[in-house]
This record gives structure tokens, sequence and C-alpha cells, in this order.
């Protein structure tokens, strides 16, 4: 037989590992009903990016994603006229970077398509451009130093949703 003390030092245990169970099943739901943070995006969705507006002359980029962390695509212009001209093609990988801002890093050799007779190219396209790049847009790296983008949005392209590749 036990005593009223040993009785009640017992409902206080009995009671505590309850408490404690329901806590730690509680935490499991928890733990299985909050989504993880995504991991990054090993490239930029494939489709065309522009940096301005398409009914002005822009420059845009034509982007392919294939095997994961390969990416190839072209650089172009539009005319006012509405006519195109490709100045180089691109090939490369890209790597997750997950900082703020920052989803990755494209890093891309250039092959120049042909040499272009206009102001397009100021200056020689690099042999490999770095792009930082999020799930909806990229940079170009210093594109200010072989486009002539004085005018344009500079070397910012986005997503053009509008049209399908």
């Amino acid at each position: 037989m036990t005593r009223p003390r040993d009785q009640g030092l017992l409902v206080i245990i009995v009671t505590a590992l309850v408490a404690i169970a329901a806590l730690v099943l509680s935490l499991v739901a928890l733990a299985r009903a909050t989504p993880s943070a995504s991991p990054a995006r090993p490239s930029p969705p494939s489709g065309l990016y522009v940096n301005g507006a398409l009914d002005q002359p822009h420059y845009y980029v034509t982007l392919h994603e294939s095997d994961e962390g390969k990416v190839s695509g072209a650089l172009g212009f539009v005319f006012q006229d509405g006519q195109s001209s490709v100045a180089f093609t691109f090939k490369g990988t890209t790597t997750p970077l997950g900082q703020r801002g920052v989803t990755g890093m494209m890093v891309v050799a250039t092959t120049i398509v042909k040499e272009m007779t206009t102001s397009l190219l100021t200056s020689k396209v690099p042999s490999s451009i770095s792009m930082p790049y999020d799930s909806t847009s990229f940079e170009i790296g210093e594109c200010e130093t072989f486009l002539d983008v004085s005018s344009l949005a500079g070397c910012h392209f986005n997503v053009d949703r509008s049209h399908v590749i």
C-alpha cells in the first residue's frame, strides 16, 4: 500500500511525463508541417530575358538550362524596326550560392557570332563572364564595358514571361 504522499509524487511524475511526451509530439508535428528553406536553384529558368521595354530597342538573352548546373544561350539586340541580331553565344555552369538577393552565379564562356558593324559592341567581349542570378533575373558582369547600354536598362536582365522560346 502506498502512502498518500507517495501517491501525490507519482501523480506529479506521471503528469510531467505525459506533458513532455505531448510536447515532443507537438514539436515533431510542427517540424513536419513547416516547410524547410528550399535549396538554391542550380540554374536560372530557361527563357527569354530582356534589359529594356519590348517596344523599344533592347538587348535580349535566350537562356537554356540543360543538365543540372549547365546553361547555354545567346545575347542579341532588337533594333527599332524589330530586326534582331545575335552578338555572341555562350555555354557555362552555375553554382548555387543562396546568399541574400543572389541565388547563384553563372560563369559562361562566350563565342562571338560575327563582328558587329553597329555600335552594339563597344569593345571585345570577354571570353568569360560572371553573371549573378536569382529566380527571375541576372546581371551580366561589367557588360557596360563591352555593350552599349547607356540608353538602356543596363546590365540587368529580367525574365520576359510574355514570350515563349
